[in-house]
């Protein structure tokens, strides 16, 4: 779903492999969800606050969360059920879901918090290994990858949404909110759990580079950019799908998805919340779409967020 981060990964429109992007993250310049490499000469726009520039930031449900350069990790908005409160440690990445947060500390080892009781499950069934790399939520349930494409789920199974079809040779995975999909090494789309609402109707060919899940829709981006939708389309986020190509990113929220273009301009489609402020001019390198808002990161490691501002979810923190 939109509460995902790390598991679809871009450099133009050619997917870097999980065991590269771990040697990323071990250099300490990891990639975020749906995102494409930084110019390395672009770095005007750094944070330049004591924590340092930001690593990857994540939309929620009424909260948003990143990590900055030095393993820091924050979440804002929404804390009525602790998710906003990260624990202490050093952090690959923290992910923010709907009243769950999870995040993968300097190991790569997964970790969740938050008082949803419905998803209790995400927080005593998480995996006890490590070498993670990335991590989804979706609802209910979690996902995460390793560096060489092997994948564990947990949470709630009532769909059979975390039995995965394959336990290796993923290249990303993304939750929806009761189905996943996922990519095969060669852009071969999976998907399983709730199929109902042709949620589960990907195309067949090879050849993707980003998928993302929604509530009841999924969408990819196929090798040249363009983007292809299927599931419920009520919100016409299915066919409000822009019809050219060339996008180099991709992120799905609960009834709606963006895309970044070539320039790194976010454009996107599905329901439109009110009261939500307008899409920036920003050029961004990362895009993550949450509840009402969406969260963007720039080559520089600047951080924007944008929409529906009920908690403070769009109030980024110095």
């Amino acid at each position: 779903m939109r509460w995902s981060v790390g598991l679809v990964l871009l450099v133009g429109c050619h997917w870097i492999s999980p065991s590269e992007h771990f040697a990323r993250l071990d250099a300490d310049s990891g990639l975020g969800d749906s995102e494409v490499a930084p110019d390395a000469d672009s770095d005007a726009d750094a944070d330049t606050d004591n924590t340092g520039p930001w690593m990857d930031v994540t939309a929620g449900y009424g909260h948003s969360c990143g990590t900055k350069m030095d393993g820091n990790g924050l979440c804002w908005g929404n804390n009525k059920s602790s998710q906003s409160a990260v624990p202490d440690g050093n952090w690959l990445a923290v992910t923010a879901g709907w009243e769950m947060t999870c995040g993968l500390n300097e190991k790569g080892q997964a970790f969740c918090w938050g008082d949803n009781v419905s998803a209790a499950d995400m927080k005593t069934d998480v995996p006890a290994d490590g070498e993670y790399v990335a991590v989804t939520l979706g609802s209910f349930h979690a996902c995460a990858l390793k560096n060489y494409g092997s994948a564990s789920c947990w949470g709630a199974n009532s769909s059979k949404q975390c039995d995965l079809p394959q336990e290796e040779g993923w290249l990303a995975l993304d939750a929806g909110s009761t189905h996943t999909c996922g990519l095969t090494e060669n852009g071969t789309i999976l998907c399983w759990g709730d199929c109902s609402q042709d949620r589960c109707n990907a195309p067949t060919d090879p050849g993707h580079t980003a998928i993302g899940g929604g509530y009841w829709f999924s969408c990819a981006l196929d090798g040249d950019g363009s983007v292809i939708c299927w599931g419920n389309d009520y919100y016409d986020q299915v066919s409000g799908a822009p019809s050219d190509s060339g996008f180099i990113a991709l992120a799905t929220g609960p009834e709606q998805a963006c895309v970044l273009t070539s320039a790194g301009q976010a454009r996107c489609w599905g329901r439109e919340h009110t009261n939500s402020s307008p899409v920036p001019a920003t050029a961004f390198v990362q895009i993550s779409a949450g509840d009402k808002h969406y969260c963007g990161r720039t080559a520089g490691g600047r951080v924007e967020c944008w929409g529906r501002d009920d908690y403070g979810e769009t109030a980024v923190p110095d």
